[in-house]
């Protein structure tokens, strides 16, 4: 599951809790659910919410900048036909050329950060010299 199936499955049982609350039932993935079952709907929606935090928490990998920037080389041809593309099934619009660069540009530098073993943002050091 990505964040995005996590965020609708929060908003499902949100939204069941909330009828459950005001007509004491709701239906959820075809299953009937009444008050009894609010404390099991209750933990649910708090462990999906909980490995929504894992999953947007975990450090990216390699594997998953090179998928990044080839969205990014995808999107930067798409934008320069001034087209829609599909990716992976979803059919996306043409966003800003500029916008899509500089995200690519992102996943290269984590990617390289990640390669080197280094770590995110720069140093600075002030070096005062001194006449003893």
């Amino acid at each position: 599951m990505d964040i995005q199936d996590y965020n609708d499955k929060i908003d499902e049982l949100e939204i069941a809790l909330l009828e459950i609350d005001a007509l004491g039932k709701t239906y959820l993935d075809g299953n009937k659910y009444v008050l009894e079952n609010k404390p099991a709907l209750k933990a649910l929606l708090e462990g999906y919410k909980q490995q929504k935090n894992n999953l947007i928490s975990r450090p990216i990998t390699v594997e998953e900048c090179n998928e990044m920037i080839r969205y990014c080389i995808e999107s930067e041809k798409a934008a320069l036909q001034g087209k829609e593309y599909t990716l992976d099934g979803r059919s996306l619009v043409r966003a800003s050329l500029n916008d899509i660069r500089a995200l690519k540009n992102e996943y290269i530098a984590k990617k390289s950060m990640i390669e080197n073993d280094t770590k995110d943002g720069a140093y600075m050091y002030r070096i005062i010299p001194r006449n003893d």
